[in-house]
């Protein structure tokens, strides 16, 4: 419905086609809390309760216990006795010893030892704008005072232990006795 020119454009009745044809779009047009990734409190509280109730049935099939898992064929079950840190320390020794029996220790180490040289090269020359000879020369120069200070910093600690046991005073300063 056009205006006459020189009056009031008039609102669509409700009951009409035109009105309800605009009532349509008018709502199509307009954002609603879930187009707008808003929800309801009650909404987000039955999320959370029902993610909280995932993960307590996780839980209770052994997924995420702490315990040790014992693998039993195709079954897995929770051993009832967890292990004490020096078994679990036994435990990780026992599978290190296997697993260097069975392989080079220098081929199982390879990639970490590389990345551990990289650090050196990165550090004498960033953008990697030296020759070959003196890259490797400067960053044989970096490991070593790398692990110059390592022991220099361990020396120093063992001192202070030392000295902290016989004068009865603490690392952090404090006297033992308060």
């Amino acid at each position: 419905m056009k205006p006459v020119k020189g009056t009031k454009a008039r609102k669509p009745r409700g009951h009409s086609r035109e009105a309800r044809r605009a009532a349509v779009a008018k709502s199509a047009k307009k954002a609603t809390p879930a187009s707008r990734g808003e929800h309801s409190r009650a909404e987000l509280k039955r999320k959370e309760a029902a993610k909280a109730r995932a993960q307590e049935k996780v839980v209770r099939q052994g997924k995420l216990a702490k315990r040790p898992v014992v693998s039993q064929g195709p079954m897995r079950t929770i051993d009832p006795d967890p292990l004490t840190p020096e078994q679990r320390s036994l435990r990780a020794r026992l599978a290190a010893y296997s697993m260097h029996a069975q392989n080079d220790s220098k081929e199982t180490t390879r990639s970490a030892r590389a990345a551990f040289d990289e650090r050196f090269y990165r550090e004498v020359d960033p953008d990697n704008v030296l020759p070959a000879e003196e890259r490797e020369r400067r960053a044989n120069y970096a490991r070593r005072a790398y692990f110059t200070k390592l022991s220099f910093e361990s020396s120093r600690l063992r001192r202070q232990r030392r000295a902290g046991k016989s004068s009865g005073r603490r690392r952090d300063g404090m006297s033992a006795d308060g």
